[in-house]
């Protein structure tokens, strides 16, 4: 039925149809600890899942490094090797992780006391012996929490004295545990620990994709988790996982196995398995410690994304951050047991350098390989599946709840075909891969449900994993020494 009109009107059509837009693929998840006490209030979060895009942000939100708190070392880390999104949960809470020192004279050298812990909570501070009121700070002292040092002001009570009688709280990340940092959902409905980066997509429209857990990674309960919040129905993501501090590359090989004693028994082409540890810059000593392979290669990998594209490998890519190894391994690219083929073979990804290469993330391959082999161990397949299969989910909402008609699923099917195409271009998938609409898989009865089926057809390009020249002695090549006369 059409309504009378003695006019002119105007009538909009929309035939931009839709569009595929590709999702970010580029995006940390860290979980772990941070000083967060001593951050400005406002800025204190507890099992929440926080966006950082820069250094400022870092420091603002998660504090300096100290010792044995993971996020502000791995998020310098992180920025390093060229990660930008990083969206982080700190399982630390200053209200429960701490420990006290019990009050004690403590000596005055210089004017300072430094105390023996880092990362304060709460000081009291009064003369020797701890008679009388506490002392008042910024009157009769100073004190940087941060550092865990007391400073004598002039005038004030403590000036002149050898001693002062000191008690503080101070935070414990050591007093984190496994079950904190996998986390649950609480009575109050609010998911905790890494389940905090599923709130993520609500929040701003993507997830995570890169998923670690540096110091904490090490225990297969957490790998477990891990793997559980990076499958298909979740964040569809990969997680960087390492051994423990000192396995060596036989007992990471053997790991593989039942035999293994480590967290490398699985198989799951969302994990990427990490020996050894790496020597990097200790800010807290000014010299070289241990550091987590997991957080150079999430690193590699997220600076490779936005440079290069999440179609390439981020293997035998040079890291910014890498000072040395744990222990020396054998490197080459000519020899099969050398130790970084060795770990390559089992699905481990480990570190190359030679001479003149630099130290560069080394394996393509995901926990899946060996046990399954092929195409599908390639951790840039898994990645290419992932990008493709949200694009083309995320891209539907427009078209769902329209009614079905041949031009809606040739705009369905356009707009898929396109995005296939822009892939094609980029080497992320060859030619020929597409998106179908088969009769034969839409029989009438689905069509009468509301329901279409179109079929995805692809393959990631896979990496230039092994060039092998195959070497032809050919004598009658010697022909052409001879005079052309004889």
């Amino acid at each position: 039925m059409t309504t009378f009109l003695h006019g002119v009107e105007t009538i909009e059509v929309n035939q931009a149809g839709v569009v595929v837009q590709g999702v970010k693929s580029s995006v940390v998840g860290l979980i772990g600890t941070a000083p967060v006490h001593l951050v400005a209030a406002e800025q204190r979060t507890v099992n929440e899942d926080v966006l950082c895009l820069s250094d400022v942000d870092d420091v603002r939100r998660f504090g300096p490094v100290l010792p044995g708190y993971t996020i502000p070392a791995e998020l310098e880390r992180l920025r390093q090797e060229g990660a930008k999104w990083v969206v982080v949960v700190n399982v630390f809470d200053p209200a429960e992780h701490t420990d006290d020192f019990a009050a004690a004279d403590l000596a005055i050298e210089d004017g300072e006391i430094v105390l023996a812990d880092k990362g304060l909570i709460s000081v009291v501070v009064k003369v020797a012996g701890g008679a009388g009121a506490a002392l008042v700070a910024g009157t009769d002292y100073s004190v940087d929490m941060a550092e865990g040092v007391i400073t004598v002001l002039p005038g004030g009570a403590l000036d002149g004295d050898e001693e002062a009688n000191v008690t503080y709280v101070f935070g414990d990340p050591s007093a984190v545990v496994a079950v904190d940092v996998i986390g649950t959902v609480n009575e109050a409905g609010e998911r905790t620990g890494a389940q905090a980066l599923r709130n993520s997509f609500t929040k701003r429209g993507f997830h995570p994709k890169i998923l670690l857990a540096p110091a904490y990674s090490t225990q297969l309960t957490v790998v477990n988790a891990l793997r559980a919040l990076a499958a298909w129905d979740r964040l569809r993501a990969i997680v960087a996982v390492d051994a423990p501090v000192g396995t060596t590359v036989e007992e990471a090989i053997e790991g593989r196995g039942p035999a293994g004693t480590i967290n490398f028994n699985v198989s799951d082409d969302r994990c990427v398995l990490c020996v050894p540890h790496v020597k990097a810059l200790d800010r807290t000593t000014g010299e070289l410690g241990l550091a987590a392979l997991s957080s150079i290669y999430a690193g590699v990998l997220a600076f490779t994304d936005s440079t290069m594209g999440f179609w390439v490998s981020p293997s035998n890519k040079q890291s910014r951050v890498i000072a040395g190894l744990e222990y020396p391994i054998t490197a080459a690219l000519n020899d099969k047991t050398c130790d970084v083929s060795l770990l390559n073979e089992v699905g481990i990804t480990t570190v190359f350098n030679a001479f003149g290469t630099g130290y560069r993330v080394w394996g393509n391959r995901s926990s899946a390989f060996p046990a399954t082999p092929g195409v599908k161990s390639f951790i840039t397949q898994r990645r290419i599946a992932d990008q493709i299969h949200e694009s083309l989910e995320l891209a539907m909402l427009p078209a769902i709840d329209l009614p079905i008609t041949s031009p809606l699923i040739e705009d369905i099917l356009q707009a898929a075909n396109n995005y296939m195409g822009v892939l094609i271009g980029r080497g992320a998938v060859p030619a020929g891969s597409r998106v179908e609409f088969q009769a034969a898989k839409n029989p009438a009865d689905q069509i009468a449900l509301g329901k279409l089926t179109f079929t995805l057809v692809f393959v990631g390009s896979p990496p230039l994993e092994g060039i092998t020249f195959e070497s032809v002695v050919d004598t009658s090549l010697l022909r052409s020494l001879l005079p052309a006369a004889a």
